[in-house]
């Protein structure tokens, strides 16, 4: 009994989290398994994730004082400062910073390793008196990749989340075994995200799993309601699948199709056969009584190109390219290599959405009907010819990539871009004629299955597709580190505090964490600069009583807002959305947008910011004292341009050397040109 019990827990968990997760978007689903398992550490054990872990992983924060050990070479000042603030307020990384300086080889091959959560467990990690890596709890180590390794914190809640659950992450529910789990008297909710459309896998799945069962669709829209409503009750007594298409653009309608979802329930004549299938967007309004008694499956395009061919050549039967359609043309020698290579193709048009400007000029949502369509025309012409000569991938380049791909395209570089890629990866030779696409060529034999093709695309890495499209590599890394960030703050705004136990504490230490913040920020501020009635005489001495007034009026303001937000905490004002959102940034380590708004241009983190508004501040100051601004004084405000230093190195100093040098600390810098710049 005592084993069973165990057992029990660890089935109904991964039941739970195959039906649940079937109703998430994969790119949601990770949040729900990260909380879930936050959850469980914090009613298994407390200490495991206090509040002050909890704030550290959330927010990052930098160190404000200035004062301090100097940054190591090989790490970014914004990283340093973040790991001194752990060496600070988390007890298990107290000397940490000293940790880093003396093991910095290790701690360099460290974050170039692939997997940073693995290499912390290892045993050749280095041992210290006051710091020692293998003692550091999952959530601990959680918190380091996040500070040092932000581009793996995706693949490091994966394992966090197991860690903690005791199992590995289940599949989610695939649509055959939502068909067999739940009767024909309850619908199925698509949930569609932009680019999807399970009418294609309906149809495989019916074919190929259910005796060629009938799939009907309705495309709801104006005047469309009557006709869905008659093949709905026609259906329920002949059997047949129905799917319902766009619900979210028939809300007039909608309260019919409520009451017909609610017959089912009490009608003991339903066919056997008939399934009800509804397809929605993510924002509709589906009524509450479709979406209890109705499993959902959230439907999303994958962002990256090797998950993406992996799901198009999945096993499912409701996949695009079945092992039936692969071996379906056994006498050419071309079928299954064009195929594959047509898959690879049509995952990197989609993985070229990633990368904004760079992979369109024009985003596109190219879907799995441009492919299935792409697939019928190629297997029609290697019917005919079926080697696959030139005249054969010269029609397939014509039709689909000008008609089928291309008559998506609006921009004339991007359709060059679609029909030099279809030109690289379709040839007579039924092999890729570029080196780049070479790098994904697969090896297709006669007697290989699509399991084959699983195999061999799996190990290849994540990054393949930023390898074929010839980017460079940091792309995948910035592609990571965006993901990561979106999954931080996401996480950040369901102001999740765990249990109700554990809010009033979560809350409570929040509170602390936000004064520490403000009285760190207000000893980092500079003092305003006295400037009295002094208005200047000179056009140099105007200008400089006006970059005087822009300053302390960003001041004012910074010192004002500080002000109102101890006001709120104190209970002796209300709360705004001004002051929620600037809340919201410090402790996100951001610059407040109430302050960006009169601030000079900069894209620098709250804690650099500090710094160099310090620095500014400070040479305005002695500027108004009198004193020459000289090189020294500004070589730590926003690099001059390199002409002016080696100018300065052969002792030229014009007027307008000067002029490029004072420009650092101006509150608004002007180039040469007259136009406003950025220095920072």
């Amino acid at each position: 009994a005592d084993q069973l019990v165990p057992e029990a827990i660890d089935l109904i968990t991964k039941e739970f989290l195959a039906a649940v997760g079937s109703g998430v978007l994969p790119s949601h689903r990770h949040i729900f398994h990260f909380l879930l398992a936050v959850q469980t550490a914090l009613q298994s054990s407390p200490d495991l994730i206090t509040t002050k872990h909890w704030t550290a992983f959330l927010h990052a924060p930098q160190h404000h004082q200035r004062s301090g050990p100097e940054s190591l070479p090989w790490l970014p000042a914004s990283l340093w400062k973040q790991c001194m603030h752990l060496n600070v307020h988390l007890p298990a990384f107290r000397n940490f910073c000293s940790h880093l300086a003396r093991h910095a080889d290790w701690w360099q091959s460290w974050m170039a390793s692939p997997d940073p959560w693995i290499a912390l467990t290892k045993q050749d990690t280095p041992e210290d008196e006051g710091f020692n890596l293998r003692q550091l709890n999952f959530f601990e180590r959680l918190i380091l990749i996040r500070v040092l390794r932000v581009d793996c914190l995706l693949s490091a809640v994966e394992k966090f989340t197991a860690a903690i659950l005791g199992i590995p992450l289940p599949a989610v529910l695939h649509l055959e075994d939502i068909v067999k789990k739940f009767s024909c008297r309850h619908p199925v909710v698509f949930l569609l995200s932009a680019g999807c459309n399970p009418l294609l896998s309906l149809r495989n799945l019916a074919k190929s799993k259910f005796n060629n069962c009938e799939v009907e669709t309705v495309s709801l829209g104006q005047g469309q309601g009557s006709t869905a409503e008659k093949l709905v009750r026609r259906m329920i007594r002949t059997g047949g699948w129905v799917l319902l298409d766009n619900c979210h653009l028939a809300q007039s309608w909608i309260h019919t199709l409520e009451t017909l979802v609610e017959s089912l329930a009490e009608d003991d004549a339903v066919h056997e056969n008939f399934r009800l299938w509804l397809s929605t967007s993510l924002d509709s309004e589906m009524p509450v009584s479709i979406l209890e008694h109705s499993p959902k499956v959230a439907l999303e395009r994958s962002q990256n190109f090797k998950e993406n061919l992996l799901e198009i050549l999945s096993e499912g039967s409701g996949s695009c390219i079945s092992d039936k359609l692969f071996s379906s043309l056994p006498d050419s020698r071309a079928w299954k290599p064009l195929l594959l290579n047509l898959c690879i193709f049509h995952a990197l048009l989609q993985e070229r959405n990633k990368f904004d400007g760079l992979g369109w000029n024009v985003s596109y949502d190219f879907t799995t009907a441009d492919l299935e369509v792409s697939v019928q025309l190629l297997m029609a012409l290697l019917k005919t010819d079926p080697d696959g000569g030139e005249v054969t991938c010269l029609v397939f380049h014509r039709l689909a990539g000008e008609v089928y791909y291309g008559g998506r395209v609006t921009d004339q570089w991007d359709q060059r871009v679609v029909k030099s890629m279809l030109q690289d990866f379709i040839t007579s030779s039924a092999q890729p004629s570029s080196l780049t696409a070479a790098q994904i060529a697969v090896p297709v034999s006669a007697g290989w299955t699509l399991k084959d093709c699983r195999s061999f695309i799996r190990k290849h890495p994540s990054n393949i597709g930023v390898r074929v499209l010839g980017f460079p590599l940091h792309f995948a890394l910035d592609d990571l580190e965006r993901k990561s960030t979106a999954f931080i703050q996401n996480i950040a705004q369901l102001k999740f505090t765990g249990s109700e136990q554990h809010e009033a504490r979560f809350s409570g230490f929040s509170e602390k964490i936000l004064l520490d913040e403000l009285k760190s920020i207000n000893r980092e501020l500079p003092r305003l600069l006295d400037i009295g009635d002094w208005t200047g005489t000179s056009t140099m001495e105007m200008f400089l009583c006006n970059e005087t007034r822009l300053y302390n009026h960003l001041l004012q303001l910074v010192y004002f807002s500080l002000d109102q937000v101890r006001s709120v905490l104190q209970a002796n004002s209300s709360l705004t959305n001004e002051i929620e959102c600037m809340v919201n940034a410090i402790l996100s380590g951001e610059i407040p947008q109430m302050w960006k708004a009169v601030s000079y241009p900069t894209c620098l983190k709250l804690a650099a910011w500090l710094n160099d508004l310090h620095r500014r501040v400070e040479f305005i100051r002695k500027w108004l004292g009198d004193v020459q601004p000289g090189l020294s004084a500004v070589l730590g405000l926003a690099a001059p341009a390199t002409a002016v230093l080696e100018e300065l190195k052969l002792g030229t100093k014009t007027r307008h050397s000067a002029m490029a040098i004072w420009a650092g600390s101006l509150f608004r810098p002007r180039g040469m040109d007259g136009r406003v710049c950025s220095l920072v």
